[in-house]
């Protein structure tokens, strides 16, 4: 990179020109005293209590199946990488079928959404990055200190430690509080846009209260309590902020049984057109 300076008349090359950028505001001293860090994030993951009674109960409340199980999981969990299937999706839409649909069976592949070689973030850092930002966002025309108070991710996936340190940490306005996106069942119907709206209210006055972080969660799932879709709440969560002009003032997470499905979206989500 360099800069031709025709008033000055000079060349300012690459060394000189982003010294001269990285110098305008003491933003190593922002850094170091306004980051938010949190120990034992990202490190080795503890063993994850197995309640062997429940498992198959709650395999079938987020939708998972023997193909999911044998095709996706177990690859996964024998090798540690994402599998690699078929080149696109032959099974019939959603919409056509008599049997119950998860929400994400909805949204269709029209051709093959792959690489040849498939992408590798490890391998190809140079050219590409799944770290993220998450907290409360400023204004981007300004800089200032504040601009520094976030959380650092490597990558969007966190274990059960990450969101146990994220829910306990003590750093002042960075609480994680979390909000339950369980519900009740009822035949008398109409109770899950009830619970969308009380999700929608809760997150708005946790971040009208100052928490900087929210986490949306399905966990402890029972008969009478069953989970909204973790793609309906977050987007039903989204928009109410938009419209409230909150969105900003918020980092949120998502802690669901529905993970194959929301990576299988995100998947086709990155490829596709979005109005």
């Amino acid at each position: 990179m360099f800069v031709v300076d025709t008033e000055k008349q000079r060349v300012i090359k690459d060394n000189a020109l982003k010294a001269s950028v990285s110098r305008r505001r003491p933003y190593r001293r922002w850094l170091e005293k306004n980051r938010i860090e949190l120990k034992g994030l990202f490190g080795l993951p503890h063993p994850v209590d197995l309640d062997k009674e429940t498992l198959s109960t709650r395999q079938r409340a987020f939708g998972y199946s023997i193909e999911d199980m044998i095709t996706i999981i177990t690859p996964m969990a024998l090798k540690g990488q994402e599998p690699i299937g078929s080149m696109g999706n032959d099974a019939a839409l959603a919409v056509l079928s008599e049997r119950p649909q998860l929400l994400y069976d909805y949204f269709k592949q029209m051709f093959a959404q792959v690489t040849n070689p498939p992408i590798d973030a490890y391998r190809e850092n140079l050219v590409m990055s799944l770290m993220s930002f998450v907290g409360r966002e400023r204004n981007l025309l300004e800089e200032t200190p504040e601009h520094c108070r976030q959380l650092k991710l490597a990558h969007p996936i966190l274990t059960n430690d990450d969101l146990h340190h994220l829910r306990n940490t003590y750093i002042p306005h960075f609480k994680g509080e979390t909000v339950s996106i369980l519900f009740s069942r009822s035949e008398e119907g109409g109770e899950l846009q009830k619970a969308l709206e009380r999700v929608c209210t809760e997150v708005e006055q946790k971040i009208d209260d100052g928490c900087e972080l929210v986490i949306l969660s399905d966990r402890n799932i029972e008969a009478d309590q069953i989970p909204i879709p973790a793609l309906l709440a977050m987007g039903a969560v989204q928009q109410h902020l938009v419209q409230q002009g909150k969105r900003h003032l918020s980092g949120i997470v998502v802690e669901t049984g529905e993970a194959r499905e929301v990576h299988h979206f995100a998947t086709w989500l990155a490829t596709e057109p979005v109005e």
